[in-house]
């Protein structure tokens, strides 16, 4: 029998979302332009739209702007998208400036830091920092050495999102947000993912495989490309697979520039050791299916779990795409139409409109020894019931496109968790 991989055809999508596709995918060149040479300007407009509901039109410039091309897009779409990616640079060389400067002081104090993320795709794997817009810089230091870390941050001219205390780290995964309004936005993490996440991720091993660099002409250290990659997998399943096609876009453009020197096996080990097999390989399988990003096939079987589907890839697909009309609930709440015994179902309620304070505090931007923390779970409450009221109200009611909603997301968890 062929597996699922194997069998599950390209869903289609919406006519427009074709075309941003057909702009993005990574393929041969000339294969590309012979395909877009045809598009009519009502054409470009509905990629033009997509690619601003998906924040790639920095990214599509540099899909279509190739020296040489015979391209001719619309002059009304050329300058949009040369003016989009000088807003970018500008964003991004203001990013670059305050991030030379806090490195080498971080340096100076003794604490190692790894860029993650947004920059290092930025510089190293697109190679120009006006295709990949970012909003913040985020760094990884060791967890013994966040409080200096702090201190260099506000030394530096931050000012961190909430008052900085460091009782509880176990219930986050970063420090609040460092400031300079309207210049830039540095996180300091000790984690690339939530705790309650619940993945084994191996940060000794992330440290000792970190690769020396020069970012914004500043020595310091990445990710190695297997961890980047899986890091990106997971960091798209801590968002529910709703990043969109931004994020998948990053994931293929990793997978181009590290070919050939990706150590598929430990990726795959690796995957495993994090608890995260499942994810990582939704996430490389669309970014292969949809952006023909090179992962092998050899490998994708070897990661393909048991029982995925073509329900489960059409659920993901959906959210990565944003075609999904359906009503949005909590997780959490969504639940309570499952088929978990009630004692977990009362824990999933409790967690949501109860959760710690710790939790309560950075939500509703209050220092962690607030004493009126505990009256915000009443603004906690009537949030839920302002956001989710109404789907609620369905779900309690046996509502059929509501029903099918819960049944699909549960679907989808129960598969996730399962060993």
């Amino acid at each position: 029998m062929p597996n699922a991989r194997q069998t599950i055809k390209l869903m289609t999508a919406s006519p427009d979302l074709n075309r941003l596709l057909d702009c993005l995918r990574l393929e041969d060149q000339a294969e590309k332009l012979a395909r877009l040479k045809n598009f009519t300007d009502d054409d470009w407009k509905l990629v033009y739209h997509q690619a601003r509901r998906h924040e790639l039109i920095s990214l599509l410039y540099g899909a279509l702007n190739h020296p040489g091309d015979l391209l001719a897009l619309p002059d009304w779409l050329r300058e949009s998208l040369r003016q989009h990616c000088l807003h970018t640079t500008r964003r991004n060389l203001l990013l670059q400036h305050e991030i030379s400067t806090v490195l080498p002081q971080l340096e100076a104090a003794g604490i190692p830091a790894i860029i993650l993320k947004g920059l290092h795709l930025a510089e190293l794997v697109y190679q120009d920092i006006s295709l990949r817009p970012m909003v913040d810089v985020d760094l990884l230091v060791k967890e013994q050495h966040l409080e200096a870390a702090g201190q260099i941050m506000t030394q530096a001219g931050f000012t961190p999102y909430l008052p900085l205390q460091f009782e509880h780290p176990q219930s986050h995964h970063h420090l609040p947000p460092f400031c300079k309004p309207g210049i830039a936005v540095i996180e300091i993490h000790w984690g690339i993912l939530p705790p309650a996440m619940g993945l084994n991720i191996d940060l000794t091993g992330l440290w000792q495989r970190a690769r020396p660099v020069s970012i914004a002409g500043i020595s310091t250290l990445t990710l190695s490309p297997e961890d980047l990659l899986l890091h990106l997998c997971v960091h798209f399943h801590q968002h529910n697979f709703k990043l969109g096609l931004k994020h998948l876009y990053d994931i293929a453009a990793a997978l181009k520039f590290y070919r050939g020197t990706l150590d598929w096996d430990q990726i795959i080990l690796r995957a495993q050791q994090w608890g995260a097999s499942k994810q990582v390989f939704l996430v490389l399988h669309l970014a292969h299916e949809l952006l023909n990003a090179p992962a092998p096939a050899q490998m994708l079987a070897s990661l393909e779990p048991v029982g995925f589907n073509a329900q489960i890839e059409a659920m993901i697909r959906s959210r990565v795409l944003k075609t999904s009309g359906q009503p949005i609930i909590h997780p959490e709440l969504v639940r309570l139409r499952s088929s978990l015994p009630l004692k977990e179902k009362i824990s999933a309620f409790l967690r949501t409109v109860f959760p710690p304070s710790a939790y309560l505090a950075r939500m509703y931007h209050l220092p962690l020894d607030s004493k009126i923390v505990y009256l915000y779970y009443f603004v906690r409450l009537k949030d839920l019931l302002g956001q989710y009221g109404r789907q609620i109200w369905l779900m309690l009611r046996n509502d059929p496109g509501t029903q099918g909603y819960t049944s699909q997301e549960n679907m989808l968890d129960a598969w996730l968790t399962a060993p």
